[in-house]
């Protein structure tokens, strides 16, 4: 039996990531912490180390997916 990818959900709108979380795992994927802070979800990759991220570009209104995007390609995701 084939392990399912891990997946990391940063997302700042709940509705959507839940919705987001849902569907993968329906499609076998494992969903690690869902997460809306960038500060969260570096400390949650460093910790269990994703096969994928999926960012929202724009975290509180601001463009913060796209620095963590940055550092989390740094980690190796």
């Amino acid at each position: 039996m084939n392990t399912p990818h891990t997946l990391l959900i940063v997302e700042d709108e709940i509705l959507p990531a839940m919705a987001l979380e849902a569907g993968l795992e329906e499609a076998g994927y494992q969903i690690m912490d869902l997460t809306s802070r960038p500060e969260e979800a570096l400390a949650a990759a460093r910790e269990r180390k994703p096969d994928l991220a999926l960012v929202n570009i724009k975290l509180y209104g601001r463009n913060d997916g796209i620095a963590l995007a940055v550092d989390l390609k740094a980690l190796g995701i």
